[in-house]
């Protein structure tokens, strides 16, 4: 089983696209993206990627209260 990971950059850059659909503030969505970042141990060793599965999963638990009204 391997698990979706995206670049950071590539969330970073869907930051805004997302808060929209959403219906979050960037700052928040933002913050979830970091949360959920792997970062290597040594910087040389690699490239910090987000696990999406965790961070899609972490955005409906902050938005099931919205969808709920």
């Amino acid at each position: 089983l391997r698990l979706a990971r995206q670049k950071l950059a590539a969330a970073l850059y869907q930051v805004t696209r997302v808060s929209g659909a959403r219906r979050m503030p960037a700052e928040q969505v933002r913050a979830l993206v970091d949360a959920h970042t792997e970062r290597p141990l040594l910087a040389f060793l690699g490239e910090a990627k987000v696990n999406v599965l965790q961070l899609n999963l972490a955005l409906d638990a902050r938005a099931a209260p919205i969808a709920a009204r």
